[in-house]
């Protein structure tokens, strides 16, 4: 965090006094760097993302009118923003239903 903190502070003092082309030069930078941690981010996560979607499809198939997201069911470990709402539980469906703690 430090880092992040000294990195933005060269880049705002020497855009100020050098060429506009440094400023367009360390955005390019950043935006690249961005760029490159997203992608980084999806390719870690398109396993589990594509098992969710899967599942969602499967529910859907069965005509689940309000398909719900069920992390223990997926296998997918801490968790610790969902929780069960067991008093949610729609007779219709025999789903549980999850939701996001503080929302």
């Amino acid at each position: 965090l430090n880092i992040l903190r000294f990195v933005f502070l060269f880049v705002t003092f020497f855009s100020g006094i050098d060429a506009k082309s440094l400023a367009w030069d360390m955005a390019d930078i950043g935006a690249g760097l961005m760029a490159w941690l997203n992608l980084i981010a999806l390719i870690l996560l398109s396993n589990l993302s594509l098992k969710v979607f899967f599942d969602y499809e499967k529910q859907v198939k069965r005509g689940i009118i309000n398909p719900t997201f069920d992390p223990e069911k997926l296998g997918i470990k801490n968790t610790t923003e969902w929780k069960k709402d067991s008093d949610s539980i729609d007779d219709k469906d025999k789903h549980i239903s999850y939701s996001r703690i503080g929302c």
